[in-house]
């Protein structure tokens, strides 16, 4: 706040004489050393309207502003790096659990996953005392969370399932096709249907996925239809997810707390009746002294993963995430190709270089609407 002409000293002349301390105070700030009150009688001297407390105040809360968003910015750097890689490093796991390590149960698999998810987010939210925990109702998760579990059952297990039939390049490419099922969904929603170039930037998204699928060696109908139909339950799970982490407010674990136990319900559900007559207690148990490292790995990338998609989504937005996700494909590609020699044709690549341009323009359309 500016001062009145009563509140400041007059002016003195050269031939006044100033106090010892107005002198050692205008002396350092001449010399340029900081020492309290100098800046003020400095001013004061010079004719200019010396600072007030709060704007010092002000000063110093705005450093403090300018380090929080810096901290916070490399946060959001690392919990994206984070999520870059703990996607992949499960993808591979799954891949040699469901393949080599004679594991060929993905819907156990999944409910695994969850189990663990569930597991330890109870630790640290009921037992460790992280996050305060939201009471809900039993009939709100009735109709809510338990629908939304079964949405997450059915897109997890069929998508695990895909990975016996297909390849790991062929899967990541399909999932391409992810913008044109959330339009869809979104539709079903209630939401109003897109612009005609975004809806332009689908199509050119189904035109190579389907590119790529022709392109497809080891294409598999019954894989493919799985696949699809995961990404439909995807899609539905993230329209349910959104619906109600909106709704609540809820904290990522928390969210992970009340989610994951419903997910388990029904996988564990859905494994009894798909895999418990065909699953080998014995030759689990005699592969388990070599195989239990890779169920720990897995157990422990299912609940980054899960803790780090919600970090994305809480600390950019969903659009973020896309993009990541779709960027993070082509690491697994290569990934696929390297470690498990899956077999890509030149038109597979051309087919998914044409889905990844038109999904990048797709997530930057719905960005710059504000989507």
């Amino acid at each position: 706040p500016s001062t009145t002409p009563a509140d400041m000293k007059p002016l003195r002349g050269h031939d006044d004489a100033m106090t010892e301390e107005e002198n050692d105070e205008n002396s350092a700030f001449i010399g340029g050393r900081s020492q309290p009150g100098g800046s003020k009688v400095a001013a004061a001297h010079f004719g200019a309207t010396p600072p007030s407390d709060d704007d010092d105040a002000a000063t110093v809360e705005s450093r403090g502003v300018c380090q929080t968003d810096t901290a916070g910015g490399l946060l959001t750097v690392m919990t994206c790096v984070a999520y870059m890689l703990v996607g992949p490093l499960l993808i591979m796991i799954n891949k040699v659990l469901l393949s080599r390590a004679g594991f060929p149960y993905p819907v156990t698999l999944t409910a695994f996953h969850q189990a663990t998810s569930a597991l330890f987010s109870f630790i640290l939210v009921r037992v460790v005392g992280v996050v305060p925990l939201q009471t809900l109702s039993w009939s709100f998760w009735r109709r809510n969370i338990l629908v939304l579990g079964f949405a997450s059952t059915a897109a997890l297990s069929t998508g695990n399932a895909s990975y016996m039939y297909l390849t790991v390049a062929f899967i990541e490419i399909l999932k391409g096709f992810t913008p044109v099922v959330t339009m869809m969904v979104q539709t079903l929603f209630g939401h109003p249907l897109p612009r005609p170039t975004v809806a332009l930037t689908v199509l050119c998204i189904s035109i190579g996925t389907a590119v790529s699928s022709y392109g497809e060696l080891n294409l598999n109908l019954f894989g493919l239809s799985i696949m699809l139909l995961s990404v439909y339950c995807e899609a539905t799970r993230l329209m349910l997810t959104q619906r109600m982490l909106h709704d609540l407010n809820l904290h990522v674990l928390e969210g992970l707390y009340y989610m994951a136990p419903a997910s388990t319900l029904w996988l564990a559900l859905l494994a009894v009746a798909v895999e418990g007559r065909r699953f080998d207690v014995d030759a689990f148990v005699a592969r388990l002294p070599t195989t239990w490292q890779y169920f720990a790995m897995a157990a422990v990338l299912a609940f980054a993963v899960n803790l780090t998609s919600f970090l994305v989504i809480q600390r950019t937005n969903v659009v973020m995430l896309k993009l990541l996700a779709i960027s993070r494909n082509a690491m697994v590609v290569f990934a696929g190709i390297v470690f498990f020699h899956d077999s890509v044709t030149p038109l597979q690549f051309v087919g998914y270089s044409i889905s990844l341009f038109f999904f990048v323009l797709y997530n930057y359309l719905q960005l710059k609407d504000g989507g």
